[in-house]
């Protein structure tokens, strides 16, 4: 049967259709199986650092074929290491790549696909590549079936294959991480201190404007040009580095906060947050480089000194001038004996100022007060 003709204009509208809805594999997996119902169709996510990222979707195999998957069988594997030379969109048949006498060797098929039928013959295509990760789609039938069901296969995915690609671009755009996006960017520009989103290999997602002017003096931070966020200190990179790990794989409490060393030997803090996407996530969709997961770091600089404004002291807490002036110097860590010889007063004078500011502040205690200012100094705009 000729199939030039079957992949009518409705069922192209439907893949860009899954891809924007987030249905892309679905719709793929429906379609194919519709077109070619002898063929087992199979759409594998490969991953050569973290096997868990492996996935399996299928149509014709039988119910049992995804929970038996195994995500190791994709690693050293010499059928998908061939798959990793074949460029995007271009359609490939199992002789092209391999024998079949090794092929019948290989540990996908020997202990997994077997079990399923005598599916040695495949014609298939890459539909995305990113980094360590690729999602390949197999049409796979048995030597009986070969001459017909190839040259059908072939057709079928030169015609759809560019679509496929295509489709598989809009999809990954359309369902970016929340925290990758412009719009989050635009946020974190709201928060005063040095902030950026990483994904778990440290690759920036997005950053304030601080974060960007840290990484620019490269005292602490650095980011190269293709985004990765390091620490200038090889062990800080490392505490670093371990740390994102720990917190990306989900062992360890959400948060940790660290003191490095930077280019000077002088300390710098981060805090590491593990953060969640609240939308809906899993399977195949995390495998277009989305990982759910994101960490958000917060950077800060031990010689930095806190600094807070006349105006917003007394916008805040209608403090005057004289009270300001001591409130800055008890948040820089001078004493109440240091603050009356630098202004050339009593002490008695200061302890009287420090009274009224603790009452408009309604603190009780000296270090309550410098804990209140410390928290409007980070949470106010530099």
């Amino acid at each position: 049967m000729d199939t030039t003709d079957l992949v009518r204009p409705v069922e192209l509208e439907a893949i860009y259709d899954g891809a924007l809805t987030g249905h892309l594999f679905e719709t793929i997996l429906t379609l194919l199986k519709d077109l070619l119902p002898d063929a087992a169709v199979m759409v594998l996510g490969q991953d050569t650092v973290i096997p868990g990222n492996n996935f399996l979707l299928q149509r014709g195999l039988g119910e049992d074929a995804m929970r038996s998957f195994a995500t190791d069988l994709v690693v050293q594997n010499r059928w998908f290491e061939r798959q990793w030379r074949e460029p995007e969109g271009r359609v490939f048949h199992d002789t092209d790549m391999i024998d079949r006498a090794t092929f019948r060797k290989t540990a996908y098929y020997k202990d997994w696909l077997s079990l399923y039928g005598p599916l040695v013959c495949a014609t298939g295509l890459v539909i995305q590549r990113s980094d360590t990760r690729q999602i390949v789609l197999e049409l796979r039938f048995p030597e009986t079936a070969e001459p017909r069901q190839r040259a059908q296969a072939a057709r079928v995915l030169d015609q759809i294959g560019p679509h496929l690609v295509r489709a598989a671009r809009i999809f990954r755009m359309t369902h970016r991480h929340p925290l990758d996006s412009e719009h989050a960017a635009h946020l974190l520009d709201l928060l005063s201190l040095p902030v950026f989103i990483v994904d778990p290999s440290c690759r920036t997602r997005s950053l304030n404007a601080r974060a960007e002017q840290m990484t620019r003096r490269m005292e602490n931070l650095l980011m190269t040009a293709d985004g990765y966020l390091h620490a200038i200190d090889p062990g800080a990179e490392k505490e670093m580095r371990d740390t994102i790990a720990r917190l990306a794989s989900g062992y360890r409490h959400g948060s940790e906060v660290l003191s490095l060393a930077g280019r000077d030997g002088r300390k710098f803090f981060l805090s590491v947050t593990r953060i969640e996407s609240n939308g809906p996530r899993g399977g195949a969709v995390d495998h277009f480089d989305q990982d759910p997961v994101r960490l958000a770091i917060i950077a800060q600089e031990a010689h930095v000194p806190l600094s807070l404004s006349h105006d917003a002291l007394w916008r805040a807490f209608r403090l005057t001038n004289a009270e300001s002036e001591l409130a800055l110097a008890l948040l820089d860590g001078r004493t109440l004996g240091d603050c009356a010889q630098d202004r050339h007063v009593s002490k008695q004078t200061v302890r009287n100022q420090l009274v009224s500011i603790m009452r408009k502040t309604e603190c009780h205690r000296q270090q309550q007060l410098v804990a209140l200012l410390t928290r409007l100094a980070i949470s106010a705009s530099a």
